[in-house]
């Protein structure tokens, strides 16, 4: 079999590799509800990064000891919400409120603030969103 002919820049394989890109972050403005700008920002990683990858075994093992507890459908709905509250929160890793970036309170923020969720959650998920483009002047 031969190997079709690339066009124009040869890649290699480290040009697949998304997960130093993922792990390093990217900063991502906060809009408010209304759609206003801010100062604030989320550095958001990616879904391929490491840190995400190990927070989700830990809290995987920590629903998981709850299997064969039969729960009241509401409380089995707040638990999924919980839990995916904080696979979300792992994807902050830096933040530029006046608070620590923790655990507790980047639950805090997502719980009430399901925009910023979404924000987080559908940025991560981008792989591209982690690679620089070139500009459209060059």
């Amino acid at each position: 079999m031969t190997k079709p002919k690339a066009k124009g820049k040869t890649h290699t394989i480290e040009d697949f590799f998304t997960l130093p890109q993922s792990e390093a972050g990217v900063v991502v403005p906060l809009i408010l509800p209304d759609g206003g700008k801010t100062e604030h920002w989320f550095k958001v990683l990616g879904v391929d990064s490491e840190t995400f990858r190990k927070g989700t075994v830990r809290i995987h093992q920590k629903f998981l000891k709850q299997v064969g507890k039969e729960l009241p459908l509401e409380e089995r709905m707040v638990e999924k919400r919980e839990k995916d509250l904080l696979f979300i929160s792992l994807l902050i890793s830096e933040w530029s409120f006046d608070m620590p970036c923790n655990e507790e309170n980047k639950v805090r923020i997502l719980r009430n603030a399901p925009a910023l969720t979404e924000t987080v959650d559908a940025f991560s998920n981008n792989r591209s969103n982690f690679f620089k483009k070139p500009s459209p002047s060059s």
